[in-house]
């Protein structure tokens, strides 16, 4: 059957979207892939992690949050693991990024804190405090040493409540200080 309608609209009806993975899933695995369906992001991620300790995967999603996820929880020695984003309409290329690679290159400290800058910095594009973005929060994590310690305060665990909340108003503060310190 042609779809004669956007693509968006087809897909928010849960029936064809529904229907939609169900066809892609037989597809791929009558070409000899094996699919797995899951609803949210750490699902999503937490299998393709699990599939790349014994195959070469690809993760097929749009969502930063997968993306982030992925640098925070691959192994740099399982095997590769990729992430395909929807192409832009403008684009005639498809944009394929190397989850080991991009891990290799940010470094294992980033990567351990780069859960907390993302929820702290904004895990959409519209909502950056101070107007950093994704780039500047990577900046921050490799040169900050008040912002590094203070996320570190949320992966150590056996935390205060008082002890979480000073640590995130400290990383904040150290957000502002560099934006403004920077700004002139």
């Amino acid at each position: 059957m042609a779809i004669t309608m956007k693509k968006d609209i087809f897909l928010s009806n849960k029936e064809n979207k529904q229907s939609f993975i169900i066809y892609m899933c037989n597809k791929l695995e009558a070409v000899g892939c094996t699919t797995k369906q899951a609803d949210a992001d750490v699902t999503i991620v937490t299998e393709g992690v699990a599939s790349a300790q014994k195959y070469p995967t690809a993760i097929i999603g749009e969502d930063t949050d997968l993306f982030i996820l992925l640098i925070h929880y691959v192994n740099i020695q399982c095997c590769d693991i990729f992430i395909f984003p929807e192409p832009k309409k403008s684009s005639r290329y498809v944009t394929v990024y190397d989850i080991k690679q991009i891990r290799q290159r940010l470094g294992e400290e980033v990567c351990s804190h780069i859960l907390f800058a993302h929820a702290l910095l904004g895990c959409e594009t519209t909502s950056k405090p101070c107007g950093f973005g994704k780039t500047d929060t990577i900046k921050l994590l490799k040169k900050n040493d008040i912002f590094k310690k203070n996320a570190a305060v949320f992966k150590s665990g056996g935390k205060s409540k008082e002890e979480i909340q000073a640590a995130g108003h400290a990383a904040m503060v150290s957000v502002h200080w560099i934006h403004w310190g920077n700004a002139g």
